[in-house]
């Protein structure tokens, strides 16, 4: 769960317009050093203030002992700042370059986060200090997000500017997704104080790889030239109150983010008296950045499909729906972890869909003169509730207790709705009403760039050369690092809820409670299937080129992204990893077994119907039972379910036949529907589907005593195998069949969660 509506959008059409080409550009963006300078540091500090988002409470609640509302105020200070300050900043930075102010606010928070663990290393921790280091750097905080989104649009060409932002967007999104873990894991066994200090020296790292950049930043206005700072606070004001819409959004966002704050300041303390591990709080928090992660990825999609507003609607209602959840965390440790990942992901998804349409909705109706102004306007309420929520939680929690503060703000969170039920967003024609003047003029050069400039020459001499080696190997190898993720995304991304998600559900009900180390387990099973699913997938779809052509045609292969003799490179380097993993977990003969299954694909011996359904049954007992033995010993109960899934699996997999019946005629392999006719087959796993879930019971259920819980994970199977069944005689075609198939994966991933449920608390 994170703050993404209170983000403002990033500024790539400035307030303020050069009237020379700015620094940096170039035809390629990867050309672009000033640009890949800032992005590889601000790529380590969002990995690093990630961390702090769950080491610095930790400090204080492990520490010091903290009461919530000592945590509600810690928190109220950090974000306090954006209340007070953020109108007046919006025009200060207006009026000066920005570069300086990113190097010196980077190098002042990692400043300030350093004096923590000194002062806990030298027995000198105390709340005062927390509480004014959390104000100062939430000053530089403010300061930098408003010159940091202005920079960006000084260094990047308009054709860049979508480029930059996305991939800025997408090292945001990788630290909230990976940065929760690592501090989880951080704080576990290095302490929250020393986990601080690593984020202390990703902002020093930050400051120093933008501190090399190049200088030749367009001017400020001239002293001359610029109006009163109230007269340039008010225009901000009047045009985002008078209109509609933004007035709306901007009570949407300020409700919504008061009652989420809330939530946030208690949640760690709530998940910590009831017995959540640090690494399990971190996973949770990951499991929201995937949301978010998820959300972005699906935007484009939904608004090609839905109207604009309709796509408001549902994402306001889904991230509400995510604080919802949270007061339904209760029981033992494990039931509150799974509930808060799942109103997490909610959460995570909801939010960032709206953020997208947010971003949307101001591009098309502020016009860029007024956009610096605006966005101060809307940062100031959006983000001003943040400190209240917080302070509001302590107050609250001494009057109701924590629980009944977290219900309160999950009430709270209802009332951002109708706010925007009701409004009607204009269509994606909007015009811009003014233009941006060039104010910015060469020559003059302002009272903060003198006192700065003989401070940052030193500093600049001594660090600027191994600060541009290491940032343009830094962005060089990310760049390569994307382009291979894509490329193996781009093999893996059909086989996801076939290979992946599977086992790590299954891997839920293995492991024992308490666990002491979850959060590492489950993140090797994750390693070890993205192996697992990679083995398969490229050998299959290199035997598969021309089949593909036809079914899957944006698969890597034949898009031309790389050549055969490329892909079994890759697939003898995730082989040789997949072996070793296997080594460590001790599950070598499982890893065996799956590669002499994905090699006979590679030679094309699955052409015969029997052969592959039966090496299909085959792979899933490799799957399953790797993924058990990764978290304990086989038991019976366990290769039961092993092995029955696996029966179930190879007698009615031929349903993902009917899809590629076209693309298997033409690498001439001999399927059930070609053979026997798609009329027939489909009639005899009709009847499969309608007895599945009798044999489901007898085989793999009764076994556990009756209850309400199993009886409805019976009925969800039941009703999901009848629904299959009916598609494959009244739903008929390409598409369709890829549906039912993809039910079925998910008929597959329910059972799977439904044996982990059962294991735990039936």
């Amino acid at each position: 769960m994170s703050q993404t509506l209170i983000a403002p959008p990033p500024t790539s059409n400035s307030s303020v317009a050069a009237p020379s080409p700015p620094m940096g550009r170039s035809h390629s963006l990867w050309q672009n050093a000033a640009f890949c300078r800032l992005w590889a540091g601000e790529t380590i500090s969002l990995f690093g203030t990630e961390i702090t988002v769950i080491a610095l409470p930790f400090t204080a609640i492990l520490a010091l002992q903290a009461t919530a509302f000592e945590i509600g105020l810690l928190d109220a200070l950090a974000w306090l700042p954006y209340l007070l300050f953020s109108l007046a900043f919006g025009v200060w930075v207006d009026q000066r370059r920005r570069r300086p102010l990113i190097v010196w606010t980077n190098l002042a928070r990692a400043g300030l986060l350093a004096m923590i663990p000194l002062a806990w290393f030298t027995h000198q921790l105390s709340f005062p200090l927390l509480y004014c280091v959390a104000f100062a750097a939430g000053v530089c905080a403010v300061i930098f997000n408003l010159a940091y989104q202005a920079y960006v649009g000084v260094i990047l060409a308009p054709e860049h500017i979508v480029s930059g932002n996305s991939k800025l967007q997408i090292s945001a999104s990788s630290a909230k997704i990976a940065g929760p873990g690592i501090a989880g894991l951080l704080v576990q066994f290095l302490t929250a104080p020393c986990a601080i200090a690593i984020d202390a020296v990703s902002f020093a790292v930050a400051g120093l790889s933008t501190m090399a950049t190049p200088a030749h930043e367009p001017l400020p206005p001239p002293l001359e030239e610029r109006r009163p700072l109230l007269h340039e606070i008010r225009s901000g004001l009047t045009y985002t109150f008078r209109h509609t819409h933004l007035r709306a959004l901007t009570a949407m966002s300020g409700i919504y983010n008061l009652a989420e704050q809330i939530i946030l300041t208690l949640w760690l303390l709530y998940a910590h008296h009831h017995g959540v591990a640090p690494v399990w709080m971190g996973a949770i928090l990951a499991m929201g950045s995937c949301g978010a992660l998820l959300g972005a990825v699906l935007s484009a999609t939904l608004l090609q499909r839905w109207r604009i507003q309709t796509a408001l609607r549902l994402a306001i209602s889904i991230s509400v729906a995510g604080l919802l959840c949270i007061p339904l965390a209760v029981g033992t440790p494990t039931s509150i972890s799974l509930i808060l990942a799942l109103a997490f992901g909610l959460n995570g998804f909801g939010q960032a869909l709206l953020n997208v349409l947010l971003r949307s909705i101001r591009q098309q109706t502020i016009p860029p003169v007024m956009m610096g102004r605006v966005l101060a306007s809307y940062t100031c309420f959006a983000v001003g509730t943040v400190p209240l929520g917080a302070l509001l939680a302590g107050i609250l929690s001494l009057a109701l207790g924590i629980y009944g503060t977290l219900i309160v703000g999950s009430l709270i969170a209802l009332a951002a709705i109708p706010w925007i039920w009701h409004i009607r967003i204009p269509g994606e024609g909007v015009a811009r009403r003014s233009t941006v003047p060039q104010r910015y003029q060469p020559g003059h050069t302002t009272s903060a760039i003198r006192i700065v400039r003989p401070v940052a020459r030193v500093f600049r001499t001594r660090s600027a050369g191994w600060a541009r080696h290491l940032t343009h190997w830094t962005g060089q190898f990310t760049q390569r690092l994307i382009k291979e993720g894509g490329i193996l995304m781009g093999f893996l991304r059909y086989d996801v809820p076939a290979a992946i998600i599977p086992p790590l559900l299954f891997i839920l009900a293995a492991l024992p409670v308490p666990h002491q180390h979850p959060l590492v387990t489950w993140g090797f099973a994750l390693g070890y299937f993205i192996c697992f699913g990679l083995c398969f997938t490229i050998a299959n779809q290199i035997a598969g080129i021309a089949e593909d052509a036809i079914n899957k045609p944006d698969r890597p292969l034949v898009r031309g992204l790389l050549s055969v003799r490329g892909a079994w490179v890759r697939w003898s380097i995730i082989v040789g990893v997949f072996i070793g993993l296997g080594l460590v977990a001790h599950i070598l003969t499982f890893s065996a077994l799956w590669i002499v299954i994905s090699l006979t694909s590679a030679l094309g011996w699955d052409r015969s119907p029997w052969w592959k359904n039966g090496v299909m049954g085959l792979g899933v007992m490799a799957e399953l039972g790797s993924v058990w033995q990764i978290a304990q010993p086989l038991t019976m109960t366990a290769a039961r379910w092993i092995v029955a899934l696996a029966v179930i699996v190879t007698l009615v997999i031929s349903i993902q036949d009917l899809r590629d019946i076209s693309g298997d005629r033409a690498r001439d392999r001999h399927t059930l529907p070609i053979m026997w006719g798609e009329a027939a087959v489909r009639r005899i796993l009709l009847a499969a589907f309608i007895f599945l879930p009798i044999a489901f019971h007898l085989l793999l259920t009764a076994s556990f005593p009756p209850s309400s819980l199993r009886f409805v994970i019976e009925l969800a199977l039941a009703t999901l195998a009848w629904l299959i069944g009916w598609r494959l005689i009244a739903q008929r075609g390409k598409r369709a069949d890829h549906i039912t198939y993809l039910i079925f994966t998910g008929w597959y991933c329910m059972a799977l969660a439904g044996f982990a449920t059962l294991t735990h608390f039936g």
